[in-house]
């Protein structure tokens, strides 16, 4: 979606994502809900990732890595304001131009998939969970050899 509206407009300013959800409903759309998956915010997959590391960084098992869970969440929360910036200009900035921004059908299709995997993954993350689980068994296990 950084592509398409780059091409769009000719630079990659942040000012040129002011009231992209007017001009590229989907594109805002998009947009936003990679942005607040990346902030961790639920139903997305970020949500469960954030909650995951920082779920192991205050394992009552290590005390030690309490600073690190610490850590963890300041840098969510200065994350989370900085994501919902960028949100708000997609949505309540006024666009600089009102030329609608034009986006291809097999984009539209990459952008509703990826969307969609972001919401599943975190609705339904015991999938992952499992996967990334066996994973990380094979890869201490090889290490350990």
């Amino acid at each position: 979606m950084v592509l398409v509206v780059a091409r769009a407009v000719g630079s990659h300013e942040i000012d040129d994502y002011s009231g992209l959800a007017r001009r590229s409903p989907l594109l805002g759309a998009a947009l936003a809900c990679a942005l607040l998956s990346l902030a961790g915010v639920p139903p997305f997959i970020g949500f469960f990732g954030k909650f995951m590391l920082l779920g192991s960084a205050f394992d009552q098992a290590h005390p030690e890595l309490l600073w690190l869970g610490a850590v963890g969440l300041v840098t969510v929360v200065i994350a989370l304001y900085y994501y919902l910036g960028v949100v708000r200009r997609v949505y309540v900035f006024e666009p600089r131009s009102a030329e609608p921004i034009a986006c291809p059908p097999r984009m539209r299709v990459a952008l509703a998939l990826a969307v969609a995997a972001l919401i599943f993954g975190g609705v339904a993350p015991q999938f992952l969970e499992r996967s990334a689980t066996e994973v990380a068994k094979q890869l201490a296990s090889a290490g350990a050899r």
